[in-house]
């Protein structure tokens, strides 16, 4: 437990400077970092048959995508980095029949999902920032409904989990913990509403509770699949690189649903204006 609050407590220090104080580049950096890091861990769990140079230029084109998007917003240029990496693993599935060591279907398909679907998720943290007064309090928007709907289940499955949610696939969730986060992420995106309101900025309430519930859906939902592909992978955590919170892609595992939703979300009916 202090190990988890002590990590948070270091990861929010790292993150609000980068998101408020750093240029979009930087930000793109941080997040192509954290793209190829998932990468690594999916791809040893999913796919170990693969060799190490895949996995490699699989974790530098993760970490291309969230920086072209930095550059090229909603257009050509992420479609192009993600295009580049399919053309590689097309390059490389035709030479393994001419080594006569012909990758599995299921190493083919981790490494599309990872390389290619994996970053291009994630890197819409990235590409809300692209446009608009006040980019810098989007960026962050995703983030928080994701962390704190996370942690409001944590915290609330701890003290008043009784009623399993899915014993079958993550024995440790609690019906009480899901509605916990789901209301957790609901409340806090009103109350990042309301700081951003005293700041100035034109906030639509009704429509950034829309995002807290739909966020808060997306958020456990996220929770849950990567929870099915570890069981799949028959593995308890993709990683261990961070204390108290296993993996990275443990850690942004709900960030997948979330980031794109908000995404989603902030082109078509914008909560923050």
């Amino acid at each position: 437990m202090m190990a988890r609050l002590i990590v948070a407590a270091v990861g929010i220090a790292v993150l609000l400077p980068v998101v408020f104080l750093c240029p979009l580049w930087v930000f793109a950096i941080f997040i192509g970092a954290i793209c190829a890091l998932c990468v690594r861990e999916f791809l040893r769990c999913a796919a170990p048959e693969l060799p190490l140079r895949m996995r490699i230029v699989g974790m530098v084109f993760a970490g291309i995508v969230p920086f072209a998007g930095a550059f090229g917003g909603h257009n050509a240029v992420t479609a192009a980095a993600i295009m580049l990496s399919l053309l590689y693993l097309a390059a490389e599935v035709v030479l393994s029949f001419q080594r006569e060591e012909p990758f599995s279907l299921q190493g083919i398909l981790a490494y599309v999902f990872s390389v290619a679907f994996i970053p291009f998720m994630l890197g819409a943290l990235v590409r809300v920032g692209t446009a608009g007064e006040w980019f810098r309090a989007r960026l962050l928007l995703p983030f928080l409904i994701a962390f704190t709907c996370d942690s409001g289940a944590y915290f609330v499955g701890i003290a008043f989990g009784k009623h399993k949610l899915t014993p079958k696939l993550s024995p440790n969730k609690s019906l009480e913990g899901y509605i916990g986060g789901f209301l957790t992420g609901i409340v806090c995106a009103l109350l990042y509403g309301v700081v951003l309101h005293l700041c100035g900025v034109e906030v639509r309430f009704v429509v950034l509770m829309i995002y807290g519930f739909l966020g808060s859906f997306a958020c456990e939902l996220g929770d849950l699949f990567f929870s099915a592909v570890k069981r799949l992978c028959d593995v308890k955590d993709f990683g261990h690189l961070i204390p108290g919170h296993n993996g990275v892609m443990d850690r942004f595992d709900s960030l997948v649903f979330v980031a794109p939703l908000v995404e989603v979300l902030l082109l078509w009916v914008p909560a923050i204006l």
